[in-house]
Order: C-alpha cells, then structure tokens, then sequence
C-alpha cells in the first residue's frame, strides 16, 4: 500500500506492539556524549582525590621499604585495593546511572527480547544498498559532517590559543603548564561533549519522527483495529439480542407471580407483587409498551393475575419505575387504592380473566 496513503496517526495499540518489538527512537550519540560530559566533571574531582591517596600511600610504602614487615606489606596492599575501590566505583556507578537514564529518557525503559533476536533480512544486500539512498542516511551523513566540523572549529581554536599562551609565556616550571594545558583540554573535551549532546538530541528528534512517520496507519486499518477492539458488530448485536431474550423471559416469568397488573388499554402494562407479611412497598416485576404490554396482559390472564385498566396510573410507574424498582412514595396512595380494589374482589371474578376497571383512577380520591 502507498505511503501516501498512511495519514493517520498510529493507535495506541500500534504503539504498544512497536515498543514490544523493539521499535523506538534512540540515538547511540546521547548515550555517549553524555557519558563523556559526565566524565569531564568527575574526572578533576577524581584526579585531585588520586593525588592525595596515592601521595598518602607512597608515605605509607616509604615507611614499609624502612622497616619491612609482612603486616606492613599487607597493610599497604589493602589501603592500595581501598583507595583503588574509592576512586572506580564511583566513577562506574556515575556512568552506569547517566547510560541508564539516557536509555529511559529515549526509550521509556523497554525491554525486548524481540529486538534482540538475528533479523536476517538485514544481509539483504538489495536493501543494504536502498537504505544507502534513504533519508535516514542523508540525515546520518550531515550529522556526522556537522559534528566533525564542529570538533574541527572547537580543536583548532583551542590548540591555537593555547600554543600562544605557551609559546609567548616567559620560562616557567613545568606543573603550572602542565595544569594550564590540562585544564584547557578538559575544556575543549567538555565543549566536544557538549556540542555532540546537542547533535545527539537532534538525531533522537529526527529518529521519533522517522518512527512516527513509519507507524502511520491507513484510515482502513484504523476502522480494522477499531472493529477488532469493540469486537465485531454482527456478533455483538447477536449477544445483545440473546441477552435482551433472556431478560424478557425472566421478566415474563415473574408476570406469573404477580398480584396484580395495571395496563393502559393497548399502550402500557405494568406488572406488581406485593407481599403484605414483609410490609414493604409493591415492586414492579414486569413493564413494556405495545407488544411487550400485549405479552405480559397475556402472560397474566394465563395465570389468573387480576388485571386493572388505570391509564394515568399505568404510565406514571412505567416512567418513574424499572424492573424490581419499589413504588416511590409518591405512587403509594394510588398503588394501595388499586390494591385494596383488587382485594375486594371475590376470588371468582378476580381470576376470570377480565380487565378489571375502578370508577376512577386510583391517582385521585
């Protein structure tokens, strides 16, 4: 399929199964520019403290080679291994916190085996050379050029300065030269590092927008994952009306065990239980409209449910009322009224099969 037709922004989920298979943007630069701008900033620190451990532990020898002894000579070898611990791990534990929060900075802190594993589609020497034409080279190759540049412009201005310094300075001792030259250089490293941070920060930029750009979906495959994640429409609806069966079965099975049924002639029907020795309000255990009201007069007459034609009654419980909902309040009077109606009936005529009607609403006195 084209590129050109890739408009869309890649869906979460795209995203996901790109970071588990190893795909993100990271650029190798950050990791190691950034190691060696932490190394100019350790590394006089590290050096003065050197110098004052490694003075000690000549004294420290002096002392041994005057009076030799093998407690003296194991002495000196474990402040030796000490001193030698004190300068390294430090160091060590400074890089390996700056390469890992490089790492997760760029990539979020994935993990893939997926990445790891031999592609052999990379010995592909047709696509070794279409990758020499691609974008990603050129940006790669200006990148370099940049950089190299950079080091050029950044090393001969500074080994320019500071042969002047040396050459046009008056006889000196060698240690303040010595220091001069290599604090300069400590420099000229830290602006290396620096710029090569910057360049590497530019290059992670470029590689998350290849990568963007690479994950761009179709408007096809976005309505496909879109489906997949909903699940498929035919079959959904397909549940929806089994689950819509079996909840009307049930709500037609309760009909059975009602007290009583109000219906507004054609419309409405709403089917009540109330169960006097609990002392709690009526519940509604059926209600429809049209066919479904149809069903549930029929489902009563069939089991001898009273059924009342009280319209105003039946439509004000269908609207405030669902399924195993208590009469509110407000309904209680006109509820008990058509109640007490009901059971003034003689058993005879209560179970004939009739609509039943009131000289009036129950809604009113």
């Amino acid at each position: 399929m084209a590129s050109n037709d890739r408009t869309e922004k890649a869906t979460p989920k795209r995203r996901r199964k790109a970071k588990t298979d190893g795909r993100a943007a990271k650029s190798p630069d950050v990791s190691g520019w950034l190691l060696m701008l932490v190394g100019t900033m350790i590394f006089p620190t590290l050096f003065r403290s050197a110098d004052s451990r490694l003075t000690k532990l000549v004294g420290q020898s002096a002392n041994v080679i005057a009076s030799p002894s093998s407690n003296g000579a194991l002495g000196m070898l474990v402040s030796g291994l000490d001193d030698a611990a004190a300068l390294i791990l430090p160091v060590l534990g400074a890089f390996a916190v700056a390469g890992v929060a490089a790492g997760v900075a760029q990539t979020g802190g994935i993990l893939s085996l997926h990445a790891a594993a031999p592609k052999w589609s990379k010995l592909n020497p047709l696509k070794g050379v279409k990758n020499l034409l691609s974008a990603q080279s050129l940006w790669q190759l200006v990148k370099q050029v940049v950089k190299l540049l950079a080091l050029v412009g950044l090393a001969y201005g500074t080994v320019s300065g500071l042969s002047h310094k040396l050459v046009g300075s008056q006889p000196a001792q060698m240690a303040p030269i010595i220091s001069y030259a290599g604090s300069t250089l400590l420099g000229l490293t830290r602006d290396v590092a620096g710029i090569g941070l910057v360049l590497g920060i530019a290059d992670f930029a470029w590689q998350r927008h290849q990568l963007n750009k690479s994950l761009k979906m179709t408007k096809q495959e976005v309505k496909d994952e879109n489906k997949d994640a909903d699940g498929n429409p035919t079959l959904k609806g397909q549940v929806r009306r089994k689950m819509r069966g079996m909840s009307r079965a049930r709500m037609m099975a309760a009909v059975a065990g009602s007290d009583l049924i109000v219906v507004n002639p054609t419309h409405y029907a709403v089917a009540l239980r109330y169960d006097p020795q609990r002392g709690s309000a009526p519940v509604v255990v059926a209600k429809g409209t049209d066919e479904v009201a149809l069903r549930i007069r029929v489902e009563g007459t069939a089991h001898r449910v009273p059924v009342i034609e009280d319209p105003p009654l039946a439509r004000a419980i269908h609207a405030t009322c669902e399924i195993d909902d208590a009469i509110p309040p407000e309904l209680f009077l006109a509820v008990a009224r058509l109640l007490a109606f009901v059971f003034t009936m003689s058993p005879v005529v209560r179970s004939a099969g009739l609509v039943h009607r009131r000289p009036s609403t129950a809604m009113v006195a």
